[in-house]
């Protein structure tokens, strides 16, 4: 009887505790992560450690089929099967990894992650869909998410330790410690760096569905000890039973402060060390700047964030509970912030701090975190009195307050980034020649990028090498298959240093011709514009290459009249200049450093219209969606040379969400014709072209859409935001389908010309 009523008493307290109490976290690699630190394991790609590349990757898995649980589950999936702070590798050791691998969690840091997913966050590894990453993007996201240092000598301190670069080579058989740590699972924002496992595990605490109280917590952890249960009793001793533990602080800033408690034991500790990235156009690799690794300003960043969007999240999918983690993430990290409540964005820390500090207790979460680290670790270097904990707790909640207050009162500044609006998303095809030595493309190229809003939601990018005009990456909204590719061109040494301009515009007429079939068979796309951007170096080409790219451009400036070119070259006098057919191309001329030659490209590119014509298309199949962020403007077109084969109606229908403002012009008479109405939901509103362009004038007519206000009802996988407004854009052209037929089949003729000839 006595068994059974234990047994009883296990089963019910397995149903009031947030997790299983026969499932503990081992500081061993688990058998899911161990490929990834297998010597046979090849990284195939090293994108730039950003905020954009977290969201990216995480927007991967949302958008799949396979993609089957809600936001909750997957926060918490990361968190049990992907997150592993705290790992640390074994210097000197040399192992055969098929019986051991030299990992393991050994560094304060997972015990505050074990307190979390063993006690705070109910979850299991198995929900995480694996299958919808491959093994290298899967490694990838391990690693941007752990939060973690590299404490021992590498080897490079001379190149990447900023104050050391005449510091002496160790002659010390024992492995010392470097003198710039390497930082990982930080990735860079535009507001500071952030610690990634504090956002995840913030955001997954804050969607908890139950609170524990400190007593329940250290019971659990005393069971999954064996201490007897004269030992729990005296648990309620150490921290006030009925106390509940705030998951969400102690997962973003009280686990830290625990953690600097017991290791530091002092009344002035220090924390906020800052770190720098090796390379700030690319960050790959952020460093400390000491070996104290308590509570950095990257964690202070992050958990300040993880807080307020952890005790904000579960009221925003209350709102809309179809809300994505990478919505979350994507909205906070921007200069508009999360359209609920836009003051609650990562430019107003300084407030998100200050209403922390008036709901919460910090001093007795900061004394309850650091006895429940004291219960799962057992011993540190102090110590220290229950009274002297409290004592601690109480210096440490205003210290922490002052410092992190300093911290963010610096990146709170930052709230208006200098960047181009895009007046649409774009498909950009970059030609490269040799302007740039291979390591300065790939900065320019990631720069670009960013400023063209590369994502599944923005901008394509494809890149040729302009030596054989063969694709380096094909057309791809990831950058992680960008630098998939450049990887591949390292190991290759295939970066190209002249220039082929007929071969790959080729290449180029070849993919639109591709791209073409492929719009006319799925009928429902979205508007982009079109650019092509050659590298030219100092603008020389051979006879026969100048004409066969002339050649080449006659045909893409026939076929698809819409498409930029912008040619980067020193001579700007020269041959490319001869390549402009017309006022749409431009010519820039590149500085000696990448940042400011993105800049000018980027100046170039933010103008471009979304083209509204699909001319080979059957016309009355054609569709497309728009989903438009209130308060920004998306610029569509029907370039004159369409107009000129006749006169096109343009429908805009507004179906769902929220109430749009249209206005259509010329380009060439912006301001003096300029004509707006509005769009409410469930309307729709035609234009003709023949109220302001005829087919025998040079007139590009362009339409301005702005959303106004949203139902916040987006919820569709196609939703980048859940306030977007969905507009459905059809039109009809005069041209009869017998014309049509005739334009399509002479489009690839001349294609076939080119190309053959």
């Amino acid at each position: 009887m006595k068994g059974f009523l234990t047994l009883l008493v296990i089963f019910i307290f397995s149903l009031l505790s947030p997790v299983p109490t026969s499932c503990e976290t081992s500081p061993l690699v688990s058998e899911i992560l161990q490929p990834c630190y297998r010597r046979n394991f090849t990284v195939v790609s090293r994108p730039p450690l950003t905020i954009q590349i977290l969201i990216e990757m995480l927007r991967k898995v949302e958008i799949s089929k396979n993609y089957g649980i809600n936001t909750r589950m997957f926060a918490t999936s990361i968190m049990h099967g992907v997150v592993f702070d705290g790992i640390q590798r074994s210097p000197g050791v040399q192992v055969d990894d098929a019986f051991a691998i030299p990992y393991a969690a050994s560094l304060n840091k997972f015990h505050k992650y074990k307190v979390i997913v063993d006690y705070l966050i109910s979850g299991r590894m198995s929900q995480f869909p694996i299958e919808t990453l491959t093994q290298s993007e899967f490694c990838f996201l391990h690693r941007l998410t752990s939060n973690t240092v590299d404490v021992y000598e590498r080897g490079d301190e001379r190149s990447t330790c900023e104050d050391n670069s005449l510091m002496p080579s160790s002659l010390l058989t024992t492995t010392p410690l470097s003198n710039c740590p390497l930082k990982l699972g930080n990735v860079k924002t535009k507001w500071g760096p952030v610690s990634v496992s504090h956002l995840i595990a913030g955001i997954a605490a804050g969607l908890q569905q139950e609170q524990v109280t400190f007593q329940r917590v250290f019971e659990a952890i005393h069971y999954h000890k064996g201490v007897r249960k004269a030992y729990y009793q005296s648990g309620s001793n150490e921290t006030n039973s009925t106390q509940e533990v705030d998951a969400v602080l102690f997962a973003a800033i009280a686990g830290d402060l625990g953690e600097v408690l017991l290791s530091q034991a002092s009344e002035n500790p220090i924390i906020g060390n800052q770190g720098y990235w090796h390379d700030t156009l690319m960050p790959r690799a952020f460093y400390l700047k000491s070996q104290q690794w308590d509570l950095t300003e990257a964690e202070i960043l992050a958990g300040i964030d993880a807080a307020i969007i952890g005790k904000k999240t579960q009221y925003l999918l209350n709102i809309l509970s179809s809300t994505r983690l990478s919505q979350l993430l994507d909205m906070y990290y921007s200069d508009r912030g999360i359209p609920y409540e836009f003051h609650f964005k990562v430019t107003n820390r300084t407030e998100a701090l200050r209403y922390l500090y008036q709901n919460i207790d910090f001093s007795n979460q900061i004394y309850g975190a650091t006895k429940l680290l004291q219960a799962i670790k057992g011993t540190y270097s102090f110590t220290l009195t229950n009274s002297y904990i409290q004592t601690l707790s109480n210096l440490h909640a205003a210290d922490y307050r002052e410092k992190a207050g300093s911290i963010v009162n610096n990146y709170d500044k930052t709230e208006f980034v200098s960047v181009n609006q895009l007046a649409a998303s774009l498909e950009v095809i970059v030609i490269l020649d040799g302007t740039f030595d291979s390591y300065s493309t790939q900065q320019m190229v990631y720069l670009l990028s960013e400023a063209i809003d590369v994502s599944y939601y923005g901008s394509r990018l494809g890149i040729i090498n302009g030596q054989t005009g063969a694709w380096i990456t094909n057309v791809t909204q990831e950058n992680f298959e960008i630098f998939r590719s450049f990887q591949v061109m390292d190991q290759e040494g295939a970066w190209p240093v002249t220039l082929s301009l007929g071969r790959s515009l080729e290449t180029v007429i070849e993919y639109y011709q591709n791209r073409t079939q492929l719009d006319c068979s799925v009928k429902v796309m979205n508007p982009i514009g079109q650019a092509v951007v050659v590298f030219g170096g100092d603008g020389r080409l051979t006879t026969s290459d100048n004409t066969r790219a002339r050649r080449s451009l006659e045909t893409i400036k026939q076929a698809y009249p819409q498409t930029v070119m912008v040619y980067v070259s020193q001579d700007v006098d020269g041959v490319l200049k001869e390549l402009s057919l017309n006022e749409d191309d431009s010519l820039v001329n590149p500085s000696t450093d990448v940042l400011s030659t993105v800049a000018k490209i980027a100046e170039k590119l933010s103008v471009i219209p979304a083209s509204l014509i699909k001319f080979y298309c059957n016309h009355s199949d054609v569709r497309f969606e728009h989903y438009a962020t209130p308060g920004v403007e998306t610029v569509f077109q029907i370039h004159r040379e369409y107009i000129k084969r006749g006169y096109v109606n343009t429908k805009f229908m507004n179906k769902y969400y929220g109430d749009l403002s249209i206005c259509f012009f010329t380009s060439r008479t912006y301001t003096n014709n300029r004509q707006c109405h509005p769009l409410t939901v469930n309307s729709e509103i035609s234009f003709n072209s023949g109220s302001l362009c005829t087919p025998d004038s040079s007139c590009d007519l362009q339409y301005s859409l702005t959303a106004n206000n949203s139902q916040i009802k987006c919820a569709e996988t196609d939703c980048r935001y859940p306030d977007q407004v969905l507009v459905i854009i059809t039109y009809s052209y005069s041209s009869g389908a017998s014309s049509l037929v005739a334009n399509f089949c002479a489009l690839f003729g001349l294609i076939y010309l080119v190309k053959y000839i």
